[in-house]
Parts: structure tokens; C-alpha cells; sequence
């Protein structure tokens, strides 16, 4: 048996020099102990393994807030199979057995040093990592867990470069179980390459790049070797105690609902802002004044007001649209795009002499912030917030809390904004540090929710980049009132404007002479690319949208549920596979006619809104409702921008609004 086992592997791997030279190279690694061996598998079985893979096993597409991929079932679990389908899976059963025989297990436990491994527990599954797929910061810390293992199986005959994304990026903590905001090592992805560590809570941080490559792959077959079980010889029940006490204090997914990294309320000082606003009451004419620098007039007249004022009392939730001036908003879409462009973050702006989605890369993790290799003086006044295992985003290294926010001279009928700021920094710092805390503000909002905001975390501005950003699903234990000003320019427009142009010729009948394309059009963007990318944003599938979910109700992953495009596309599966291509279609119509601010149809999904330019998204977050922003694609074209606020609010009882004289 001992040698049927051996045979699975390459050859010298299960001996013990070589187990003890990895001993060696694993104490030596960072960020944490890892391991990485190239030729784990004997050749001939593994490329059989992955032929019965690709051609007999199923795939669904998964995607919560952490991850998107396409996965198939435990293959814990192929036990149960009739003998037919066993024998069309003959190779990938060796291949799973090998790796859970004792002789395997054995050799890590000598590789890592960690405790005994299970010899019951099998834990694994083939996950295909396509054209977005991702897997973002966490400690793998879930259950029973020890070892955590990754075999990459991508095509043999087409080798994997980096530029096609996927790597296995590993995290250094900056204290204790809180990871830096940037990898420290990257692992790429290799044909027969076998990746493996402890899982250690709050110390094992680790990513799955997104694959940016539009046809190709991550194939790999990942798992986790666990500890023992109480049915097994060797169990200690003492030891599974302190086992599963560092899991509630120190694991990632335990991280996501500690008080440890969320932001404090901060009472709005009276002195300086004057008393909480009374809602449904008249705002004064010097707050009239002052608003009016900032935002479309039609929102401050009382008619308006009122009429919003019932939407969100039927709806907890309101989208306007146009909330900044026009001039003003201009402004902002000009300056942002440029700062988009600036970053190599429009990637069919390249200047590259052919450009399509084979081309996009995901940029450094440091870029637009005083992180970047080259950082300008308007990225110097940017940084990343985190920690990567709840939150990671571009922002302004200066909040604004109501201890620092300027007071306002409302006497004053100067603008604020004049001239209007060229820099990103200075127009977003001027609407974070004096519209948004302004006692003028906060009385405007109160007349749109009947709703007094009272206390406010940090106001941020907040830049997820394409390929790099987002949120992670958390929750508060009060109702609070979220306030996001979306500021995200309109992508596709900018790419229908690049699309590649066919100039003809002109011959001796012309009348004239052809026009110059300018340097948005000379070639950069296909119109069958600029189509899918539209798709793409139609479906969701570029990320960025914020989601509200429905309190967690204690499922092994937070936030699961489906996205649309999957959801359509099991919808699709099923009915053909009861020969109902009817059915498809009309399921896919009534998608297509969905609005995605508000779909019911997710499992837990709340409210739904997509990026959106200028658009002020008010929404009363009841105490659980979990809320985060999707991780944005590489492919988006742009980075989606906002403004954050977050209120604990009072209620007033009002009998009715009265009319502005």
C-alpha cells in the first residue's frame, strides 16, 4: 500500500531528506511559515486527474462579500458514487487519497511541525478561479482547519504568467492579529505546484489575486487537513478548548463583528454647531445660502423636502439624484477621471498599440497614495485604510469628526468653493470637512428623514481602485443612518467615447478632409470590448455596488448569497435542463426588468445600489442589517468614489412641515 501511495507522488518527495529540507525552508519563510513545491504529483497521474475533472465534474458559480469563484462539491464526499461514475473519476480518487493517506499526512505534519492531522475528516474541492474570480484577505480560520493546501492544476500546455492574475498573496502583521494593508509575498500560480501552511487565527492572512485573463483559468484543488476528531485516538478535548478560544478572539471571521476596528460616535459639539436640528422645520436663509454653494437648489425647497420626507418614511431609503450642483458636480467628474487616468487605472487608456481585456493588469496596491513607488504631491495626501481583513480603500489621510471639522460662518456669502478646487483632495476635503458636518447639512437631512443625526463616525472620502478594493460585510448593534454621496464617474460613456474609429480614406471627390481622431480614439477600445464591458456593469459583475443584508443568522460564511448574473444563470441551467427553453427566457426578461437598487429575490439581500455619479444614497441600517461595498474588478475602467457618513439618530415627533415663506 505504502509504495501504491508513493507512486502517486514525484519522485524523492515523501523521503525524509527532502521532507527535511523543506523543514528547513518552511522555518525560514515570511510573512508566516509556508511551503512551496513544485512536482508534488506524479505527471501522468495528475494531468488524468484534471482530464476527469474538466470533462465529469460540475462547477457553480459562488460569490459572497470575501470571494467569487466557480467551485464543485467537497470531494470528501465522491465516496457515495455509483460504481459507473466512481470509475469515470478513477484518477482524481487516487489523487484524493494519496493526499489524505497516512504516509502524506506524515510528511507535513514533519514539513510544518503542526499537531496530528485527521485521518477521518477530508476537506477539499476543485475551485476554477475565471475572468474576475477572487478571494480576498482572511486567516482561513474556520472549524477544525490545521493545514491549509493549494495544488494548481492550470492548462499544462499554456503556461500561467503573473499578468494573468491568481497569485497567492500573503499577508505580515503590523500587531498582533491585525494584517498590513499590503502582501509582503506573492506565490504565482504553477502547473503541479502544491502551496501549504498552518492556519493560525489572526496570523495567516492571505489573498486570491483576481484573475484578470479573460479565457484563461485558475484551475487548483485546494483543501484543509483538520484536526482531530473526537471520535479518533489522540483527541484531547483540553486542547480543542483552547483550540476553539483562540478561534472566537483572534480569527478573521471573529474580527468582523469585534467593536476592536470600528469607529467611535462622536457627539456634535452645541457650542460650535449649534443644538440638534428640529426636523420639518424651516431652514434659516444663511443656511439656505450656504447649502446652495453646494447642491442642487430643488432639494432645498420644503415641497421637496416633504415629499422625500414621506418616501423615506414608507421606505427607509432614499436615491437623489443630482445632489450637487451642476457646476459643482462637473467639477468633481473632471477632476476624479483625471486622477483615474493619472493612475493607469482606465486600462484601455494605456497607450498600448493593441488594447482588449487580455491586456488589463491589476496595478500596486500602493497606487493613487502616499504607498505608491513614485508618489505625487496629491498622493501624498492620500493613504489606505483597513485593516485588509475587513475594509481596504484609498482615502484621505485627514477625516473629519466633529472635534475638527471647521465651523461655519454663515454670515459670510463667499463660496466655499471659489475658485472650484483642481485637486481631487482639496475639492473632496472641503465637502467632507465643511458640507457634510455643517449644522446646515445635518438640518437637511433631518427634514428628509424626520430623523435628528446626533452622533457621526469619521466622514471619509473613499476611492475603491478597480482590482484592489472593498468592503467586508459588518454590522451595527443600533440603528444607524448611512449617508453616501456616490461620486462615481459614468464609465461606460468615457468608453464609448474611445471607441476605435474607422477613418476611410479620402479620394479626389472629397469635400474635405478626413478628421484627426483625437487621443481618446486612436485605436484604444474595440467596440465588441466596449460592449462586454457595458454587459459587464449591466449584470453586476464588475462589483462595487453596496449591499445591505439581513442580520446573519449563524451560517459557517457570512453574507452568502448569490449575485444576479448567477442567480440568472442557474435559472437558465435548470430550465433547460427540463428542455424549457421558454422558461429561460422569461426568467431572463424578468431579470433584465429588475431594478438593482432594491431586489428582493437575493437570499438576505436588502438593498442593492449600484455605483452611480452624483447621487445621494440615505438609508435607515436597523440593528444587524450588515452592510459592504463589493469588491471592484480590474476590469471596471475607473475607480468608484464616494463620500461616507455614518449618524446614530434621534426621532421627534412633527405634525407637518411648514412652507418655506
Amino acid at each position: 500500500m505504502a509504495s501504491d501511495v508513493r507512486a502517486c507522488f514525484g519522485a524523492h518527495i515523501l523521503d525524509d531528506d527532502f521532507a527535511k529540507s523543506k523543514r528547513e525552508e518552511y522555518d525560514a519563510s515570511g510573512p508566516y511559515h509556508h511551503s512551496v513545491i513544485q512536482g508534488l504529483i506524479d505527471e501522468d497521474l495528475l494531468r488524468r486527474a484534471r482530464t476527469e475533472i474538466v470533462e465529469e465534474l460540475h462547477f457553480t458559480e459562488k460569490e459572497t462579500d470575501i470571494y467569487k469563484v466557480n467551485q464543485t462539491g467537497d470531494l470528501a464526499n465522491l465516496d457515495g458514487l455509483p460504481e459507473e461514475e466512481a470509475k469515470r473519476l478513477k484518477s482524481l480518487l487516487q489523487l484524493r487519497n494519496a493526499l489524505y493517506s497516512d504516509e502524506f499526512r506524515d510528511w507535513v505534519r514533519k514539513v510544518t511541525g503542526c499537531g496530528p492531522l485527521s485521518a477521518k475528516k477530508k476537506d477539499m474541492s476543485i475551485n476554477d478561479y475565471s475572468h474576475g474570480c477572487h478571494l480576498l484577505n482572511h486567516d482561513d480560520v474556520i472549524s477544525t482547519r490545521r493545514v491549509s493546501y493549494i495544488l494548481y492544476l492550470p492548462d499544462p500546455a499554456t503556461p500561467w504568467t503573473p499578468d494573468f492574475g491568481g497569485s497567492l498573496e500573503l499577508y505580515p502583521v503590523k500587531e498582533p492579529h491585525v494584517p498590513e494593508s499590503v502582501p509582503s509575498h506573492v506565490v504565482p500560480v504553477q502547473w503541479n505546484q502544491f502551496t501549504f501552511f498552518e492556519v493560525q487565527p489572526g496570523h495567516s492572512f492571505h489573498s486570491v489575486e483576481e484573475v484578470v485573463h479573460p479565457t484563461h483559468s485558475r484551475l487548483s484543488l485546494s483543501g484543509w487537513f483538520h484536526r482531530l476528531q473526537p471520535d479518533e485516538p489522540g483527541f484531547s478535548q483540553e486542547e480543542e478548548d483552547r483550540e476553539l478560544k483562540a478561534e472566537r478572539e483572534f480569527s478573521s471571521v471573529g474580527s468582523l463583528t469585534s467593536k476592536k476596528f470600528m469607529d467611535a460616535f462622536e457627539e456634535y459639539d452645541e457650542d460650535k454647531f449649534g443644538g440638534p436640528p428640529l426636523p420639518g422645520s424651516p431652514m434659516s436663509s444663511e443656511h439656505v445660502r450656504f447649502l446652495a454653494h453646494f447642491l442642487n437648489p430643488a432639494y432645498l425647497t420644503s415641497k421637496i423636502q416633504s415629499t422625500l420626507f414621506e418616501k423615506f418614511g414608507d421606505e427607509s431609503h432614499l436615491l437623489l439624484a443630482d445632489f450637487l450642483r451642476q457646476d459643482v458636480a462637473e467639477q468633481v467628474e473632471k477632476v476624479l477621471r483625471a486622477k483615474d487616468e493619472e493612475d493607469g487605472l482606465v486600462w484601455w487608456m494605456s497607450g498600448a498599440e493593441r488594447v482588449g481585456f487580455d491586456t488589463v493588469r491589476i496595478q500596486p496596491h500602493g497606487v493613487g497614495t502616499s504607498l505608491a513607488q513614485t508618489p505625487s504631491a496629491e498622493d501624498q495626501r492620500w493613504t489606505l485604510h483597513g485593516p485588509p481583513h475587513r475594509e481596504r480603500f484609498a482615502t484621505l489621510k485627514v477625516a473629519c469628526t466633529p472635534k475638527n471639522a471647521p465651523a461655519v460662518d454663515y454670515a459670510s456669502k463667499a463660496s466655499p468653493l471659489s475658485p472650484v478646487p483642481s485637486s481631487p483632495a482639496d475639492l473632496l476635503e472641503i465637502l467632507t470637512h465643511q458640507l457634510f458636518p455643517s449644522a446646515a447639512f445635518r438640518h437637511l437631512v433631518a427634514n428628509l428623514t424626520q430623523l435628528i443625526p446626533m452622533a457621526a463616525r469619521p466622514i471619509r472620502v473613499r476611492r475603491f481602485r478597480p482590482g484592489l478594493d472593498y468592503t467586508l460585510a459588518r454590522s451595527d448593534d443600533e440603528a444607524v443612518m448611512d449617508l453616501t454621496l456616490t461620486l462615481t464617474p459614468d464609465v461606460i460613456k468615457r468608453a464609448r467615447q474611445a471607441v476605435k474609429k474607422t477613418v476611410r480614406p479620402q479620394g479626389l471627390g472629397a469635400k474635405k478632409k478626413a478628421p484627426a481622431l483625437d487621443s481618446l480614439q486612436k485605436g484604444v477600445l474595440s467596440k465588441a470590448d466596449k460592449d462586454k464591458l457595458e454587459e459587464m456593469w449591466d449584470r453586476g459583475d464588475i462589483g462595487g455596488w453596496e449591499c445591505y443584508l439581513a442580520p446573519h443568522e449563524g451560517e459557517e460564511d457570512p453574507a452568502v448569497y448569490q449575485s444576479a448574473a448567477s442567480r440568472r444563470a442557474q435559472r437558465e441551467k435548470e430550465a433547460m435542463d427540463e428542455g424549457d427553453a421558454e422558461a429561460a427566457e422569461a426568467d431572463e426578461a424578468e431579470d433584465d426588468d429588475e431594478d438593482m437598487d432594491e431586489d428582493d429575490d437575493f437570499d438576505g439581500v436588502l438593498l442593492n445600489v449600484t455605483p452611480a455619479f452624483n447621487t445621494l444614497n440615505v438609508v435607515l441600517r436597523d440593528e444587524g442589517v450588515m452592510r459592504f461595498v463589493k469588491y471592484l474588478g480590474a476590469s471596471a475602467g475607473g475607480s468608484r468614489w464616494d463620500i461616507s457618513a455614518e449618524y446614530t439618530v434621534g426621532a421627534a415627533e412633527i405634525e407637518g412641515m411648514d412652507e418655506a415663506p
